[in-house]
């Protein structure tokens, strides 16, 4: 019976991503899309945790595509919070 459980079937595919190349970009901003698409769903709910959703794309962006994709996903996801949705303070 073959095992279609295999701990190790994304191993090979996510070991070709290099963290300075098209592929950790594309992850990055992929993940960086995705909680921001999840961050409005939360505004439509009537939460008003402003972080929770950027949370997981920077550990997902980080554990796929390498430090500098989190990193990137981290500064995105301040730059996108602190410009969409924390009210002005002037």
């Amino acid at each position: 019976m073959k095992n279609y459980f295999k701990v190790n079937r994304w191993g090979p595919q996510l070991e070709g991503i290099k963290p300075i190349s098209f592929a950790a970009l594309a992850i990055a901003f992929g993940c960086l899309g995705l909680a921001v698409v999840l961050r409005q769903a939360f505004v439509a709910l009537g939460v008003r945790a402003v972080f929770p959703s950027f949370y997981p794309a920077v550990m997902l962006a980080s554990l796929l595509a390498g430090a500098p994709a989190g990193i990137g996903v981290l500064m995105g996801a301040v730059l996108v919070v602190w410009w969409a949705y924390l009210p002005p303070y002037h």
